[in-house]
């Protein structure tokens, strides 16, 4: 990224810290976002049921990160959230 370059600001939502949220920790420390052109900024829920609501209503974060058992789970109770996986 050059120096001008406009980050575009993106929020992503964390329940809570763990060894799962590690790539999101190696990608800020390694700046491989701002190497996309994003500010990534992390949010901690700390409830997966406010997590959910959040990413529900919008607008509130741009993706969630969490494990598929929380999306699972609401997808049951109704919820039209997804899952994204990369199959590397």
């Amino acid at each position: 990224m050059n120096g001008k370059q406009t980050l575009e600001g993106f929020k992503v939502a964390i329940i809570s810290e763990s060894a799962g949220n590690w790539p999101v920790y190696v990608g800020l420390e390694k700046n491989f976002f701002e190497a996309e052109g994003l500010d990534v900024g992390v949010v901690f829920t700390r409830s997966s049921v406010k997590h959910l609501q959040e990413l529900k209503s919008g607008g509130v974060y741009d993706v969630g990160h969490q494990a598929v058992d929380h999306i699972v789970r609401a997808v049951e109770a109704g919820s039209d959230n997804v899952t994204l996986r990369n199959r590397r």
